[in-house]
C-alpha cells in the first residue's frame, strides 16, 4: 500500500517481478517523481532506481547484489562503429540518419530494423532502442548485464573497435527489464514453456490465454510456436471441445472466444 511505503520485493517462487513493478510504478506515480525520458527526468530516475534497489529484500536482494550490482550494459546485436557517443544518441536518431550507418554495424533484429528503414522513413533510433521508463524493450539490442570490471570505453558507441557496445552502468529501466524479464523464477517459467509444460490444468481459460501471452513476451517467441502450447495445454474438456467445433487450425484469439462460451455452460 502506499501509505506504508513502497511495495517490497522478496523474489521467492511465485511472486511475479511483473506485479512488483506496477505497485513501484504506482508509489512513484503518487509521490510525482519524475522519472520522465531525457535529461529533465535524470536525478528523479537516479533516485526511483536507488529507492527500487532499497525495496530488493532476501533472494531479490541477492539476485541484485550477484547480478546487478556494478555492472555495465552490453548490446549484442550493436556494433561500436555508429557514428554516434551512446545509447540515446541511437535512441535519438531520425531515418536518414540510421539509414546511413553502415549496415555492418547492427545484428539480428536490429539489421533487420536498419534495412527496413530504407523503405520506410518512419523507422527511427527508438525502434531499436524504445524510448521509455517503465517498460524499456532491451530485447531487440539483445541487452544484458556484463560481468563485473568489463570496460565501457569513452563515446562506446563510436569507437569502431569491432565489437558490442557496452554501456557504462545500469539505469533504472534497465534494471526493472531483468527483473521483468531475466530475474530467476521468469527465467524458470520460460524453461517450462520451451519444454511444453505450460498447462491450464483448473484455471479459466482466459486466466490461461494471459498466461500464454505473458509467457511469449518473456520469451520472445513467435505466435505460432504459442498457439501450438496453448492447445497443448488445454485441460481435457477443452481439448475436446476445441476438436468438436472444428477450431484447431483457427487463431488463438478465436479459439478462446469459443471456449469462453463453452465454459459458460459448463458452469451452469
Amino acid at each position: 500500500m502506499i501509505e506504508n511505503g513502497p511495495p517490497l520485493f522478496t523474489g521467492k517462487a511465485g511472486e511475479d517481478p511483473s506485479d512488483w513493478i506496477l505497485e513501484f510504478k504506482r508509489f512513484v506515480i503518487a509521490f510525482r517523481i519524475n522519472v520522465i525520458t531525457g535529461a529533465g527526468g535524470v536525478a528523479g530516475r537516479a533516485g526511483t532506481y536507488n529507492l527500487g534497489i532499497s525495496c530488493m529484500i532476501g533472494e531479490a536482494k541477492t539476485w541484485y547484489e550477484n547480478e546487478i550490482k556494478s555492472r555495465n550494459w552490453q548490446c549484442d546485436n550493436i556494433l561500436d562503429g555508429t557514428g554516434v557517443n551512446n545509447l540515446n544518441a541511437i535512441r535519438a536518431l531520425n531515418n536518414d540518419v540510421l539509414t546511413g550507418i553502415n549496415a555492418n554495424q547492427f545484428l539480428g533484429e536490429t539489421l533487420i530494423i536498419r534495412n527496413n528503414a530504407g523503405g520506410d522513413n518512419t523507422i527511427i533510433g527508438a525502434n531499436i532502442i524504445s524510448v521509455s521508463t517503465w517498460d524499456e524493450d532491451w530485447s531487440i539490442a539483445k541487452e544484458h548485464p556484463v560481468p563485473v570490471r568489463t570496460p565501457s570505453p569513452a563515446n562506446y558507441a563510436n569507437v569502431s573497435a569491432g565489437n558490442s557496445i557496452v554501456a557504462p552502468e545500469i539505469t533504472l529501466g534497465q534494471f526493472l527489464y531483468c527483473l521483468e524479464y531475466l530475474y530467476p523464477t521468469v527465467e524458470a517459467q520460460k524453461n517450462l514453456l520451451f519444454f511444453d509444460q505450460i498447462m491450464q490444468e483448473g484455471i479459466s481459460i482466459l486466466e490461461y490465454n494471459a498466461k500464454i501471452s505473458k509467457l511469449r513476451k518473456l520469451a520472445g517467441l513467435p505466435e505460432s510456436k504459442m498457439r501450438e502450447q496453448y492447445i497443448w495445454g488445454l485441460n481435457p474438456m477443452n481439448q475436446y471441445n476445441v476438436c468438436m467445433m472444428t477450431k484447431y487450425h483457427d487463431t488463438r484469439d478465436n479459439i478462446t472466444k469459443a471456449l469462453v462460451e463453452a465454459e459458460k455452460f459448463s458452469l451452469l
